[in-house]
């Protein structure tokens, strides 16, 4: 007897209907790790952005108060640390497969 695999049809429509449970999972994984992925970037465009402004704020230090230069002095250092280390994390996790599911994502 052969059984057939299980199907479940969870949103009509979604080009999903003919995924068994253990493959529709395994795509939703794969579309959560890709969107976490882009998330982090983002992440790591804002800590770039915060990091430009700290290092602004340094290099006009005369126009600022002298605490507030050290402050951003202080910021900036952390900042660039923060960027190596999530940057370096990032960049040993394994690729995420390109999935045409995550197109409404963009």
């Amino acid at each position: 007897m052969n059984a057939q695999p299980t199907r479940i049809r969870l949103t009509a429509g979604t080009g999903f209907d003919d995924q068994t449970p253990a493959q529709r999972i395994k795509a939703l994984q794969n579309e959560a790790a890709a969107v976490a992925n882009l998330h982090v970037g983002s992440f790591l465009d804002q800590i770039a952005a915060a990091l430009r402004t700290a290092e602004e704020i340094v290099a006009g230090a005369d126009c600022y108060p002298v605490g507030v230069v050290e402050e951003a002095r202080t910021v900036a250092r952390e900042l660039e640390q923060h960027l190596k280390t999530i940057g370096s994390i990032q960049a040993q996790r394994k690729p995420i497969p390109v999935l045409g599911a995550m197109s409404h994502l963009e």
